[in-house]
């Protein structure tokens, strides 16, 4: 990939900006950027461009990018029709929550696109990226996109009608993963450690039982079988987790965070 634009400079759009040029290091970009400040932070990126959105069409059209990424609200969507038409012979990519394919396509008929489902440790490299190809897209087009969301983390690719339930366990799950973090060094500073030791115990703790599982390939509920002693503390613990209901609370929250993420999208 030669060239790429980028519609949106925002935590997201500069995650995918990383994650384009750490994929395509000699690719050059074209970043179009409402508000100032972040037209100024844009400036740094080598062999960029960078503009308002009222002078983007023009541009767009004789440069021709590879592929267009979509990183606004998606209240901004009707705002960049002009851009994205503009952008007839590009790959869409777009990363803009509750945005179908059938809705990308009203505003830009026939055209190649990619939807894709980041999460907030895109800006690490480390996200769970979901990703559909539209029927228009070819295996070319695929293995771009899979090269995109790659260079962001781990890349997924599903049909579009899971992309709620993708959104409820990994796009909304990040933030239950810090949410059980923040308890856990609580729960330390409740027995007499401090706050920041407590959450880095915290933290390595959850690292180290993802790496177990990760390279061994056994299921959490045999490890915690392994763990709990009889008569022991780790299952005192467990039996506390369970008294607050704590594996249907955390089922709940994936399941009604995609059942909000569907009524949204319905009504969008």
């Amino acid at each position: 990939m030669n060239k790429a634009a980028i519609i949106g400079y925002g935590n997201m759009g500069s995650a995918f900006t990383r994650a384009i040029l750490n994929a395509f290091p000699k690719c050059s970009v074209i970043i179009i950027e409402a508000d100032r400040d972040r037209r100024q932070q844009a400036q740094s990126i080598k062999n960029s461009a960078v503009m308002a959105p009222s002078e983007a069409a023009a541009v767009l059209k004789d440069a021709k990018p590879d592929i267009c990424l979509l990183a606004v609200k998606p209240g901004q969507l009707e705002n960049i029709t002009d851009i994205i038409q503009s952008c007839d012979n590009s790959l869409i990519v777009s990363i803009m929550a509750g945005i179908s394919l059938d809705k990308l396509n009203q505003h830009s008929p026939d055209c190649k696109a990619v939807r894709m489902m980041p999460n907030l440790a895109a800006e690490y490299a480390h996200s769970v990226t979901a990703f559909c190809p539209n029927q228009q897209c070819t295996k070319e087009d695929i293995v771009l996109a899979k090269t995109i969301a790659e260079g962001a983390g781990l890349a997924v690719q599903i049909e579009e009608q899971y992309f709620a339930s993708i959104i409820g366990l990994a796009g909304s799950g990040i933030a239950y993963a810090f949410q059980f973090l923040h308890a856990m060094a609580l729960g330390g500073v409740q027995t007499g450690l401090a706050y920041n030791q407590s959450l880095e115990l915290a933290i390595e703790t959850v690292k180290g039982a993802c790496e177990v599982i990760k390279q061994s390939g056994i299921s959490p509920s045999e490890y915690i079988t392994r763990v709990c002693s009889p008569g022991g503390t780790t299952i005192q613990g467990i039996a506390s987790l369970e008294h607050g209901c704590f594996t249907d609370t955390v089922m709940k929250a994936v399941t009604s965070a995609a059942d909000h993420s569907r009524m949204m999208e319905r009504h969008k």
